[in-house]
């Protein structure tokens, strides 16, 4: 697959190799508004917990990229993104 490959939805995405096309294609401009850097991370990630969940040959890879891409967000929002993932407001 090359950058000419095509990719409709982060929901058709179901392998690792996928997901890096997915996000190649997907990238947004590097002057992006930072909004639009947030909404493409936080795609990238739920994209990522997909493809764990299907491609178990690189489950624990793909767990990795999710981490980044919530790192990335947190970079951007200033905002631990893990509390959102974990359906938790952050209280102990």
């Amino acid at each position: 697959m090359g950058a000419e490959t095509v990719v409709k939805s982060y929901r058709e995405v179901a392998t690792l190799a996928d997901a890096r096309e997915a996000v190649f294609v997907l990238r947004p401009e590097r002057d992006a508004d930072p909004s639009v850097w947030v909404a493409f991370h936080r795609a990238n990630a739920a994209m990522y917990e997909r493809v764990a969940e299907v491609d178990s040959r690189h489950h624990w890879e793909a767990l990795y990229w999710v981490g980044y891409e919530l790192r990335q967000v947190e970079k951007l929002t200033q905002k631990p993104e893990w509390r959102s993932s974990f359906n938790t407001d952050g209280r102990e």
